[in-house]
Formats: C-alpha cells, sequence, structure tokens
C-alpha cells in the first residue's frame, strides 16, 4: 500500500510534473496497484489525494488524465469493474471540487469527459 501514496507523490513533484511520461508510467503503476490491492483501496486513495491539493492545478489534473489514459490507451488493462470502480471512487465524489473551479480551471476536465462521451469511453 505504501508504493501507491509514494508514486502519487512522485506524480505531481517538479520533477514529475516536468517528466511526460510520468502520466503514463503512473497509469502503468496504478494498473499494477488494482492488481494487487482492489480498485476500491486504489481510487478512495486517488480520491483523498486529489481532495489534498487545492490550489495544485497541474497535480490534480495530472491524476484525472491517469483515468484517461486507463480508459483510452490502457483499456486492454482494466476490467469494467474496475472502470466502474473509477467512475464511483474517484471521478464522482471529485467532481463537487471540479465544479466550484472557475471555468477557465474546469475546462480542461469538461474537454475530457466531453471525450469520454463522445467515444463512449
Amino acid at each position: 500500500m505504501q508504493m501507491l501514496p509514494k508514486a502519487i507523490i512522485y506524480l505531481g513533484s517538479e520533477e514529475g510534473l516536468k517528466d511526460e511520461n510520468a502520466i503514463p508510467q503512473f497509469t502503468k503503476q496504478v494498473g499494477r496497484f488494482l492488481l494487487t490491492l482492489g480498485a476500491e483501496v486504489v481510487f478512495k486513495t486517488l480520491t483523498d489525494a486529489f481532495g489534498k491539493l487545492e490550489g495544485r492545478v497541474a497535480y490534480r489534473k495530472s491524476l484525472v488524465y491517469m483515468a484517461h489514459e486507463l480508459f483510452t490507451k490502457r483499456k486492454r488493462h482494466i476490467t469494467f469493474e474496475d472502470k466502474k470502480q473509477c467512475v464511483e471512487k474517484f471521478l464522482l465524489p471529485i467532481g463537487p471540487d471540479i465544479r466550484a473551479m472557475k471555468a477557465r480551471e474546469r475546462e480542461a476536465y469538461c474537454q475530457l469527459v466531453a471525450f469520454w462521451g463522445k467515444y463512449q469511453v
């Protein structure tokens, strides 16, 4: 369990935010954590991290982009049940935080949701 928080911390570090491979690498790690820890633990941990990151815009976005990577580029590696848990335990719970953001800050999240709807992700 302790490796998941370390991976989340790296993702939001100065080095992680500059690393163009950080999100794909983190997504691969999340795939492994899903197998070992289970979807509920993984996505609840991500939700808790998102809630603690108020004001850290890029860090928060990187957590949501991980979900996008899972849904699009790594979809063979996530089960329907894991995807459902991601929505129920991560994306829906962070919705109020996103809704509370200014329109400009919320724009990237809205684009992802529109993409997911358009392509039935």
